[in-house]
């Protein structure tokens, strides 16, 4: 082949390789920064339920800072709250976790568990004591379907009680209609026994796992702390 048949940029490289490479270059420029974009991080507890679940199987940073609302690591139960709403995490065996009326921070990445959002690597730095929001009276319509854990007031006649798993279960007939039970941690069985048949006020956690909008586990039950 003569010179004349050969086609070549001033730098060695065949013109039509040159092309090639300069399209390479140009694509490379244009999706890039979708490619290494960082993901947002996740900071209340609204926005992380809010991720559909394509997008939190992406692995979202999380830096969430909420108050301990109830833990139980026997059953495994832990609820952070913030402005926005409440986080519900499964304790898992040899986990840390933080305990009652701390402030928080928690962070972590999103993940998906059986179709539903969940924090993996999930850390907490305590932050201090923290102030809980008001309890909100509890009405009928609490209980007349799944509803967004909260701090909770009611009041209602104690109708009994006995211990499970080392809880203490109490009954209480709210608006004679519903039968809650309220589970306790810690508690003084004497104390309690005296009070069947009156009437109490009891502030606890309705709670439930904002993940699984039709689980209604929670609808007459409340945690209590004290």
């Amino acid at each position: 082949m003569t010179n004349s048949n050969r086609i070549h940029s001033g730098n060695g490289i065949p013109a039509r390789c040159r092309s090639w490479v300069e399209v390479g270059v140009i694509l490379c420029l244009f999706f890039a920064p979708n490619l290494f974009a960082a993901l947002p991080t996740v900071r209340t507890i609204s926005d992380f339920y809010g991720l559909p679940l394509h997008e939190a199987a992406k692995g979202y940073p999380v830096r969430i800072e909420g108050s301990v609302l109830y833990e139980d690591s026997r059953w495994g139960l832990l609820w952070v709250g913030d402005a926005t709403g409440v986080l519900y995490h499964p304790i898992k065996i040899g986990e840390q976790w933080p305990r009652f009326g701390r402030d928080v921070l928690i962070q972590g990445k999103t993940t998906t568990d059986s179709g539903e959002q969940r924090i993996e690597d999930m850390s907490f730095k305590d932050l201090g004591a923290s102030q809980p929001d008001r309890p909100v009276d509890l009405k009928e319509s609490h209980l007349e379907g799944a509803v967004a854990s909260q701090r909770v007031r009611m009041q209602g006649t104690l109708l009994s009680m006995e211990v499970v798993d080392d809880h203490l279960e109490v009954v209480v007939n709210f608006m004679r209609k519903f039968h809650v039970r309220i589970y306790y941690r810690y508690y003084s069985r004497e104390q309690l026994d005296r009070l069947i048949g009156a009437h109490v006020e009891v502030i606890g956690l309705l709670a439930s796992d904002p993940a699984k909008p039709s689980d209604r586990f929670s609808d007459t039950q409340l945690f209590s702390t004290g």
